[in-house]
């Protein structure tokens, strides 16, 4: 009995050491950094979870985990991300190589960000489990792009400031990281 009760415990350790609360993250400010905000959301990356993974320039990769806290669906998603950049698509890069009239627009095309998701976890604001899923790289190696002044948008800029001390792109005016 003492075994099956010590299996047990092993087997689900994992998942509780993974567990968040909406109150984890509020009392956390240190840990948890707020990046973007709106009326339905907000997303937070843990500064503990930050790795550069390739620093090739101008090209670059960066794990993180983020949190994103869905308040009308009351859930919070952990999403275990990779984020790429590519230097040659900043704003200083487009304002280098368009002429001014063309930079937005080719901001608006590729940020130079995107992201893709290694695995997510959904909880509730409790912290309790309601579901768990692993992507496998080899099967879905899709990026998504960061689209400007979106959460990932955010996100990828914090944690670019954070491994090398200086912004990918310009802060967002109101940004407060």
């Amino acid at each position: 009995m003492k075994k099956i009760i010590l299996f047990l415990a092993c087997l689900l350790t994992p998942m509780l050491s993974f567990a968040v609360s909406l109150q984890d993250i509020r009392d956390n400010p240190d840990i948890y950094k707020l990046v973007f905000s709106s009326a339905k959301e907000e997303e937070y990356i843990d500064i503990n979870s930050i790795q550069s993974i390739r620093y090739a320039p101008p090209y670059y990769t960066i794990n993180a985990t983020a949190y994103a806290v869905y308040y009308n669906q009351g859930l919070i998603t952990v999403y275990d991300n990779q984020y790429s950049y590519d230097l040659t698509r900043s704003l200083r890069a487009l304002v280098k190589n368009y002429p001014r009239e063309s930079v937005i627009s080719e901001l608006k095309k590729d940020t130079g960000l995107n992201w893709r998701a290694q695995r997510e976890s959904v909880y509730d604001f409790d912290g309790i489990l309601k579901m768990n899923v692993t992507l496998d790289p080899t099967q879905i190696n899709v990026f998504s792009p960061c689209h400007w002044a979106s959460p990932s948008y955010q996100a990828a800029n914090f944690i670019f400031l954070q491994v090398y001390n200086m912004y990918f792109n310009f802060p967002i005016k109101g940004q407060t990281f």
